[in-house]
């Protein structure tokens, strides 16, 4: 996984506490992604202020199953919107993990038919 971050408009200590956040509340993620034989994954996060508010876009860039998500997030606490961020992101996932298990748990009628008769 690799990691692009925008940041332009935030102070040290604030970028440093974004870093860490990202650290921490994508580690789930990455064992996600390595589940899902996805190991080329970008994410770009971007992080603005409007006023005393934080705005937090995560793009994640999913090469191998050419997929994109894209996660907004705003609010005045920095650490709860990267840990709202990371939660979307992981039921994001999940789905998309679900949907793949279900098609490979679907029989072919077809196939079916032609065994049977």
């Amino acid at each position: 996984m690799r990691y692009l971050i925008n940041a332009t408009s935030l102070t040290k200590p604030t970028f440093d506490t974004l870093q860490e956040q990202i650290n921490l509340r994508f580690k789930k993620i990455e064992k996600m992604l390595s589940r899902l034989k996805t190991h080329n994954a970008l994410f770009k996060v971007s992080v603005t202020k409007e006023g005393r508010e934080f705005v937090l876009v995560v793009e994640v860039n999913l090469e191998e199953k050419g997929k994109n998500l894209v996660i907004r997030e705003k609010g005045y606490d920095l650490r709860a919107i990267v840990a709202e961020a990371s939660r979307k992101i992981k039921f994001e996932l999940t789905k998309l993990r679900d949907k793949r298990t279900d098609k490979s748990d679907k029989v072919n009628l077809g196939e079916l038919l032609a065994n049977t008769l």
